[in-house]
This record gives C-alpha cells, structure tokens and sequence, in this order.
C-alpha cells in the first residue's frame, strides 16, 4: 500500500524521469530512512540512475554525532556514498538574527543545493510527507500566514517530495514491518515547541471532529496551490508594468484586489527590501480609493505616500532628539535629560 502511494506522488507530479541522479536529504530519521529504503528499492524500476546521501549535522543536540555515525554506518551497509558537513546552527541563528528553526533549514537547503549542483545530482529528495503538510498549513493558519497555508508542494524545482500521499502512522506501519532501523529525535516530543504543540494536541482534537483531516486538507492544499500559481502569474504581468519609484492610481484601481495586493507586496519589497504585513498592505488597499492625502509608515526608514493622483515609496527624514510613547501615569526615562518623570493628565 505504501509502496503504491509513493509511485503515485512520482507519477501524479511528475517527480522522477529515467536517468534521474538522486540526492536524499538524509537525518538518519523515520522519515528520511523510509524513503530511502523506497528509493532503493525502486530503484530499477524508476530509472534511477544514482542515489546518493546528504546529512548535515545541526550540532544541536548531544546526539548528533552518533546520529551522523547511524547515517554514515547505514550508507556504508547500502553502498552508498554520503557527504557530510558539521554547523553550528545556534552560531549562525545568533549571527543572523533568526530562530533556530529558520537558521537550521537555511543552512540545510543550502548545504544540499550546494552537493547537488557540484556532483551533479538532477534531484534533492526530501521525507515530507501528508502529516508534515498538515502541520504546516496549521502552524501557519494560526500565526496569521496566507502564503504558507497552502503548505509545501510535491515538487519545487529540483527538489521533490515523494512521500507526499503518506501519512507518519503509515511510516510507522511501513518500518515496523520491514524492520527498519532509525534513530529517534527527542526534540519532536517537546510541547513547548509550536510545531509540536500542534503535533500532539492539536490535530487529535482535530481528528475527532474530521477523522480524514489528512485527506480533506491535501485536496485543500492543492486547489490553493492552483489558485496561487494562477494569480502569481498574472501578478507577474502586472508587476512588469509597475517597476517605476510611484504608480498613477488610474492605473491600477480596476485591477482585482486579489491581485493588487500581491503586486503592492513585491513592489514595496524591490523599494525597501521588507514585506509588509498583511496589516500595512490592508491599510494600503483602503486608502486607494479615498479622496485626499494619506501617508502610511512602511519600516523605520520607509513611508508610503499617496497623493491624489498615485502612490510613492520616499525615505523619512531624519528627526533629532527622541520620542516616548507612554500612558497617563506610567514612568519613562527620558535618557537627554538622565531623569524620570511622570506623565500626569
């Protein structure tokens, strides 16, 4: 049954064509070890022309380097050659100013395109599956994030997803009867952690309302991918005739919303290199069609101008001494004069 799901995804989306050379981004994980164990098996059968591993060590947990030993260990029993690199991921998430999840799938994308594109690899494997795009479409649902709600994709580019049909009950299952060894995460039992916390106590609970939540959300994952190819596409035909530092509101107040506020995005994204939030590019689409002027803060050195006849991106001016926004009876530091007052009205 398994094995019929992960030739369907190959087939449905057209992941794999003869000749492939195979990269599996491999943890030494459930996931990652199943479909490798697919894949080698299928082998054959698919065309596939070499299969090679890739395991980055995160250095984020006192297992990691028996976790990259398991993978160097299962490569070796495979046959396979596995390229290995060592990060510090909470260095780097310090350095950068990022979360330590951000950090670590940056520098893992990055280390497998890299392998890819030196030896030759046509594809990057990845053990996505259904669960996982379940608990994305969530995880970003509730932080307020319409463009991760329609989940990951099968296919982006060179790397695929050939577990896509499968959910981690079914991995389990596939595993425990094939025997399969693999190392075990501890981190992904930890509450505390948003991906998590939605993991174990939140699809439960959703499960016994819709106990086919996986299914009804994969349908619903992939008619929104339909809907944002198409209208990214044709923001993209719009977008090239906005390239300009204003845009004449003549222009563009007969263009669908749905739309207009893609192009605003990426437009306010090439003039101040910062996406707005969904709030900014709300309070931008209300204020088109209004009478008058409105000026609206994009980011710390940008505003938003609109004039009675179009819209214009200009840098703030600089302003000397500092700036207190507090309540009646709250106490600041006013740190010019190096004493405190109370405001009282």
């Amino acid at each position: 049954m398994l094995e019929k799901k992960f030739l369907k995804a190959i087939k449905d989306f057209a992941l794999l064509k003869k000749g492939d050379s195979v990269l599996i981004a491999f943890s030494g994980g459930i996931d990652s070890t199943v479909l490798a164990t697919l894949l080698l098996k299928l082998k054959n059968y698919l065309g596939i022309d070499r299969i090679s591993l890739a395991h980055l060590n995160h250095s984020l947990r006192k297992e990691a380097d028996e976790d990259q030993k398991f993978c160097e260990t299962f490569a070796r029993e495979k046959g396979l050659n596995i390229y290995t690199r060592k990060v510090d991921v909470r260095g780097y998430a310090s350095k950068y100013s990022m979360s330590v999840e951000e950090a670590a799938r940056k520098v893992r994308y990055s280390f497998l395109q890299e392998v890819a594109q030196k030896e030759g690899f046509t594809k990057i494997t990845t053990g996505h599956h259904l669960s996982d795009l379940v608990e994305t479409m969530l995880l970003w649902f509730v932080q307020g994030n319409r463009r991760g709600i329609k989940g990951f994709r099968a296919k982006e580019g060179k790397i695929i997803r050939p577990l896509y049909y499968m959910t981690k009950d079914e991995i389990y299952r596939y595993a425990s009867e094939k025997k399969i060894k693999y190392v075990v995460d501890r981190s992904n039992f930890k509450t505390d952690i948003l991906r998590n916390k939605i993991r174990h106590n939140i699809i439960p609970l959703l499960k016994q309302i819709n106990p086919s939540l996986e299914k009804s959300m994969l349908y619903e994952a992939l008619f929104l991918q339909i809907d944002d190819s198409f209208l990214e596409e044709k923001n993209k035909m719009f977008s090239q005739k906005f390239l300009n530092d204003s845009i004449k509101l003549d222009k563009i107040l007969d263009i669908p919303e749905a739309i207009l506020y893609r192009m605003l995005t990426d437009w306010i994204y090439r003039k101040t290199g910062v996406y707005p939030s969904y709030r900014k590019i709300w309070e931008i689409l209300n204020i088109l069609r209004k009478t008058g002027e409105k000026e609206i803060s994009l980011t710390r050195n940008y505003q938003l101008v609109k004039s009675y006849s179009e819209i214009f991106i200009k840098k703030k001016e600089k302003t000397e001494g500092y700036f207190y926004k507090i309540k009646a009876g709250n106490e600041v530091h006013i740190r010019s004069w190096c004493y405190n007052k109370k405001l009282y009205i």
